[in-house]
């Protein structure tokens, strides 16, 4: 499966379970997917009612012997609980179910045209309890969403055989922002020293054509760092105003 039929034939599409089978399986290699689902919605309790069905999907294990369960959540259109807005709430429909019964659970939370899908755990571990944050494991998926950044978390599981941690670092929003600022690093080190070789461009900047000694990382190359940051902060608002431009 590959990034661009992931993105947009599947994630940023309305929700289909047969569909979504396809991906539980090529991306996280699930071989136990009920058919029909298991309706449990009778074992779950739901006070504020704004669940129209819970099906159990199916489950697989990972590399270490977790226990990932699977599991799908339709909501009433006219739930007081929005998918864009409320992720604890959601979440908490299945508590009893992943913090007792599985080390993991995939859950997507269907509700019109949008699906969000969260990665949740609860486990126990020799330092002590360890559990995914709901507003930290959560992507919005649907007709208009982008969806980008997540097909390349869920990519990065493909044809591996992971073991649970990676599902955290998959989906982690720190572990996203860790990959980001690691390539940002790079782009600013090789562009300040492609500036600082290039005669025309240390002219422009400095006034000088003479060679820096120590390259971009010179005291007298701050103009040439700071022309750096300036245009790499540049580009990253442009990408920020296209992702979410909705025309």
């Amino acid at each position: 499966m590959d990034k661009k039929h992931l993105q947009d034939d599947i994630l940023s599409q309305p929700y289909k379970r047969e569909v979504w089978h396809d991906v539980l399986k090529q991306v996280f290699g699930a071989k136990v997917l009920y058919s029909p689902a298991k309706d449990i919605s009778p074992v779950v309790a739901d006070p504020d009612k704004i669940a129209k069905n819970i099906f159990e999907l199916g489950n697989f294990y990972t590399a270490d012997e977790r226990l990932v369960g699977i599991y799908e959540i339709t909501l009433k259109e006219d739930a007081k609980t929005k998918l864009a807005i409320n992720k604890v709430g959601l979440r908490n429909l299945l508590r009893s179910v992943y913090k007792y019964d599985v080390d993991g659970a995939l859950i997507v939370f269907v509700q019109g045209n949008k699906w969000r899908f969260s990665y949740v755990s609860e486990i126990r571990t020799e330092e002590g309890k360890k559990e995914t944050e709901p507003k930290r494991y959560t992507y919005l998926f649907g007709k208009g969403e982008s969806c980008r950044t997540a097909a390349e978390r869920f990519l990065k599981l493909q044809d591996k055989r992971f073991f649970l941690e990676d599902l955290y670092d998959a989906f982690s929003v720190e572990k996203l922002n860790e990959d980001f600022f690691r390539s940002y690093k790079s782009f600013f080190e090789n562009f300040s020293d492609y500036i600082s070789k290039e005669k025309a461009y240390r002219k422009a900047l400095l006034g000088s054509v003479a060679e820096l000694e120590k390259g971009w990382q010179d005291d007298k190359a701050k103009p040439i760092r700071d022309f750096s940051k300036k245009l790499l902060g540049r580009i990253v608002f442009l990408q920020f105003l296209q992702k979410n431009y909705t025309p």
